[in-house]
């Protein structure tokens, strides 16, 4: 008889069964549709189900799950049909694990049903493996969570799943859900073997002829990927997917409304997607609207206590069975569907967001997250309440929920002390948390406790140490921290802000680029990723160079310092300059990264985006510091590098577009900056901000393109916010006025040059009517020696009369 295992495959992982397979022609093809279509109970106890599962009459709990049961299938000699009876057995449980925890409803069998005892006298109870599984589960030193129901089953489909298959190919996309289902159930994601990705390359190939299972196959990669805060790698997984599909989409605008009160149409961003046609759609009314109007009101109080009313009723509905398993588990893999406890997690942070605190604190405890606990009793100010029920857990005086220490009784007593290390290091580490006084002692019990496994301790321990100023010591917890779990983006950052307070900038280019390995859109370690490669080369020139003070750390760098500083090779200021470019596509408002980009980038002699980040600079901060936000001589910087070309250039390209843009330039240099640099004065500065020193600037740059009465009436501004166009009449201090004396007599040179070449102005006259103010403002002076120099200018301006 022709099984037709890749077909049998394909339906398990589909999801829907091939119509081309007739389950009445053998009973392992029966079995197969019963896991298809969510009937479990027929799949788990049948007659192979009994023998696999069948237990050790030496099991002790001492023993691994793979020691406790036979794992064999003898009754069956085809290799293929004892492959394939494996392959649904772990389906089975992998799904009935996810049904009770994930999707609903209830189940419709106990453990005992499934699980086979000799002499039908169970050496360990049914709580006790479950106890046991959960340690098991627990990996890197993160705890799975211990109220999980029907652990055993996960374990039955790890283990299964992990023997050597040669005849079921798609075997490693199961263990690649086995694996993400195992990241969900930890506190905190942590690497897994990189063999789960690896030994997919194959499949992707192999699938490339069926565009449901290819782009499948690439979604679920790209969940993982995203599980580990790889966005980059999941978004193109994502991608792929969408081609393998045939989906195809694009981000535009369009008139439109987007609420019952809007009268006029205003632009929407929106997405336009087509897809093959695919008969399989649901017939339940869209749900568009809702979700549009949560995202157009998500922090409105009543769209938040619709949404928390919705959530309630989408916990309560998960027992029920209104709606068919098979149906529930369809997509189950393809997108990151929250667990029980998950929803009512979040239904609890919710309930804290309208402030009714006794719901959520009610629903953390039923469902033991006991951080959250303790965070709900210092949200009402009784740190003494969080502090009793931690040390209750962990003395044993208070039955952990009534549920995993009761478990435990079935165990021998040496076994409950050791039965979830992961799980008491945590809660020791949480009494660190609430007892600064004892933190160290707290920190270094769960440490050990956890024979050197909790990556928590030595987070909680190295940002002890940090916030103590004990930078060394909080490298070496931190760095073992990183070891244990390296995907937590928050142990990095800190451990680079220890590198540099301790001035290893080695250290801290390391630490931040791993940040920003890990997450992509965090600017502040893009900026301090900056910072360290500017400071590399510099702090090899000159050791005796000062650290960095608190505000650079996430400032970056001094100004003024970093600027001058020789020392720095032009590679490290690019990688500085592409580092700051790339964490300001995600704090585009933090003017300090702008401050630090614009050196940067006139450093690298990206003048353009010097030009950007000026403007940018500009518009948040004018009207707080008014002419401070603007950076003279980075201003000055730009208008030299457009003036440095002749404006009649014959080797500089002036062919515009109706936009005004020079096309052939150079965009750093003259006729290709020179309409940035115009803008940033025209349209940024001048709108907010003015200086004697920004308009003599700007006279420049219109000298330059021979705008001669916009140039000259540029230097008239300058003149007035400078010294002697704001001299006022009893002013008593001589250099004061010396240094209006010097002015005056530039403002007249200038009209002298200037006003003969603007059409129609008397320049003449402006002159004297300059001379006639200041003198009639400073007679005070009139016995200093440069009082004749104003005569002898006026008597000049008055012999052209």
């Amino acid at each position: 008889m022709i099984l037709h295992i890749e077909t049998v495959e394909k339906s398990l992982l589909a999801g829907r069964w091939d119509s081309q397979l007739d389950p009445e022609t053998h009973s392992i093809l029966q079995l197969a549709k019963a896991a298809v279509d969510g009937d479990f109970r027929t799949v788990l106890t049948s007659k192979y189900a009994k023998e696999l599962f069948q237990a050790d009459p030496r099991m002790s709990v001492d023993q691994p799950y793979s020691e406790l049961f036979s794992w064999r299938l003898q009754s069956v000699d085809d290799e293929q049909e004892r492959e394939l009876i494996q392959l649904i057995l772990a389906v089975a449980c992998l799904h009935t694990f996810v049904q009770v925890n994930w999707t609903g409803p209830n189940l419709n069998f106990k453990l005992s049903d499934i699980i086979s005892f000799p002499h039908h006298q169970p050496p360990i109870s049914e709580e006790a493996l479950s106890v046991k599984a959960i340690a098991e589960l627990a990996h890197a030193g993160e705890p799975a969570y211990h109220l999980a129901q029907f652990p055993v089953l996960f374990r039955f489909a790890q283990i299964i799943l992990g023997s050597p298959y040669v005849h079921c190919k798609y075997i490693p996309w199961w263990r690649l859900r086995a694996a993400i289902i195992h990241e969900r159930l930890l506190d905190e994601a942590v690497p897994m073997s990189p063999e789960v990705l690896d030994s997919l390359a194959p499949l992707v190939e192999t699938t490339t002829s069926d565009p449901d299972l290819a782009g499948q196959l690439l979604l679920e990669q790209g969940l993982l990927e995203h599980i580990f805060s790889h966005d980059k790698a999941a978004a193109e997984l994502f991608v792929r997917a969408a081609r393998a599909t045939g989906l195809q989409y694009e981000l535009t605008g369009a008139l439109g409304k987007r609420t019952k009160f809007q009268e006029n149409d205003l632009s929407q961003l929106v997405l336009l997607a087509e897809s093959r046609n695919v008969d399989n759609s649901s017939d339940e009314k869209n749900a568009a609207k809702s979700i549009d109007g949560v995202a157009t009101s998500p922090s409105r109080t009543r769209t938040v206590e619709r949404s928390t009313l919705q959530l309630q009723a989408l916990v309560d509905q998960m027992p029920t069975a209104d709606s068919e398993l098979s149906e529930r588990l369809l997509y189950f893999h393809s997108v990151p569907l929250p667990s029980k406890w998950e929803m009512e997690r979040e239904l609890a942070l919710r309930f804290l967001s309208i402030g009714v605190v006794k719901s959520a604190l009610e629903i953390f405890e039923r469902l033991e997250m006991w951080e959250e606990v303790v965070k709900c009793w210092q949200s009402m100010e009784r740190n003494d309440k969080a502090i009793a029920i931690v040390r209750d857990l962990l003395e044993g005086r208070k039955e952990e929920a009534e549920s995993v220490l009761a478990k435990a009784k079935d165990l021998p007593p040496s076994r409950r002390v050791s039965m979830d290390i992961a799980r008491e290091a945590k809660l020791w580490c949480l009494l660190g948390d609430l007892e600064p006084d004892n933190a160290i002692k707290h920190y270094e019990h769960a440490w050990k406790l956890s024979m050197e496994t909790s990556g928590r301790a030595m987070r909680s321990l190295g940002g002890y140490y940090f916030s103590g100023g004990k930078f060394a010591d909080a490298v070496t917890c931190l760095r073992r921290a990183v070891a244990i779990n390296p995907l937590i983006a928050r142990s990095w950052f800190v451990l680079g802000c220890a590198y540099v307070r301790l001035e290893n900038w080695e250290g801290g280019r390391d630490a931040f680029s791993r940040c920003v390995a890990i997450d992509d859109e965090d600017a502040e370690s893009w900026n301090n990723l900056a910072t360290m490669y500017l400071r590399l080369d510099a702090a090899k020139k000159s050791p005796q160079d000062g650290g960095i003070d608190k505000v650079s750390l996430t400032s970056s760098m001094s100004k003024d310092g970093d600027r001058s500083d020789d020392a720095v090779r032009f590679s490290n200021k690019m990688l500085a300059f592409r580092a700051l470019k790339r964490g300001l596509k995600y704090s585009y408002d933090n003017w300090r990264m702008w401050s630090n980009y614009m050196i940067v980038a006139v450093e690298v002699g990206e003048l353009s985006e010097a030009c950007r980040a000026q403007a940018r600079i500009v518009e948040e901060r004018a009207d707080k510091v008014g002419v401070e936000c603007v950076d003279d001589e980075v201003l000055e910087r730009l208008v030299d590098a457009v003036t440095r070309r002749r404006g009649d250039d014959p080797d500089q390209p002036t062919v515009e577009d109706k936009q005004g843009t020079v096309t052939g330039a150079v965009p750093n240099e003259g006729h290709g900056l020179v309409r940035r640099v115009v803008d940033l004065f025209e349209r940024t500065i001048l709108p907010r901000v003015s200086s004697s020193r920004i308009f003599r600037t700007y006279a420049r740059l219109l000298t330059w393109q021979s705008r001669w009465e916009d140039a000259l009436n540029a230097h008239l501004n300058a003149y007035r916010c400078g010294p002697a166009g704001t001299f006022e009449k009893g002013e008593s201090e001589v250099e004061k006025w010396r240094e209006a004396v010097n002015e005056v007599g530039e403002i007249e040179d200038i009209l002298a040059n200037f006003g003969p070449r603007v059409e129609g102005f008397d320049w003449k006259h402006k002159g004297r009517s300059i001379l006639r103010t200041f003198i009639g403002r400073s007679k005070d002076f009139e016995d200093e020696p440069e009082w004749p120099r104003l005569t002898e200018m006026l008597d000049w301006l008055r012999s052209g009369e």
